[in-house]
């Protein structure tokens, strides 16, 4: 008779939205450290290959490779540098390769970078740090690091500080160039 009727007890729920008072989401905290724990486990199988690497084509043994930071160790810049000019050892070479694949350099697999102002401020770095390898006629990132005044203090980023900071692209053209010259030596 189109009278308006209502509903009683129907067992519906209404629940405050899950957040935090500043809108943050409540799985924020454990997704980032989701993200760290990949990162990191990411990080120690990419090693881990490159040490099976190693072993399997021969450069070192395996109780060779688990020794092979022991002692007096010098600067690994430096070592790259010089890897560009002479034959450095076996066990050098894959101080090398581990400090490579370490130290991989910046890729960013992001869509919209642009928006992203720590990815903005990383591209920076990477540009600035291409114009001072051609200003300074260096090589490789290995032998800018090694031989530049601007990274003598520091070689390593700082919070907020990316002058360390150089793309894929580079580490692994220093690496091409460090094997071909080993070949010629």
């Amino acid at each position: 008779k189109e009278e308006p009727m209502r509903i009683i007890s129907m067992g519906s729920r209404i629940f405050d939205a899950a957040e935090a008072t500043d809108g943050a989401s409540l799985a924020a905290p454990r997704r980032e450290a989701r993200g760290v724990r990949r990162r990191l486990a990411r990080h120690r199988f990419r090693l881990t290959r490159i040490r099976n690497l190693i072993v399997a084509n021969g450069l070192l043994s395996a109780d060779e490779l688990a020794h092979i930071f022991d002692g007096q160790l010098g600067d690994i810049y430096a070592l790259r540098a010089r890897a560009l000019e002479q034959k450095i050892s076996e066990a050098e070479l894959a101080r090398v390769l581990l400090h490579l694949a370490q130290r991989r350099g910046f890729r960013s697999n992001r869509k919209a970078d642009s928006k992203d102002k720590e990815a903005g401020a990383l591209l920076t770095a990477v540009a600035n740090n291409r114009a001072r390898m051609q200003s300074g006629a260096y090589r490789t990132v290995g032998e800018m690091m090694a031989k530049d005044a601007a990274f003598a203090a520091c070689k390593r980023n700082k919070s907020a500080n990316y002058l360390s900071t150089v793309s894929r692209d580079m580490i692994e053209d220093e690496a091409k160039q460090i094997f071909a010259a080993q070949r010629k030596c």
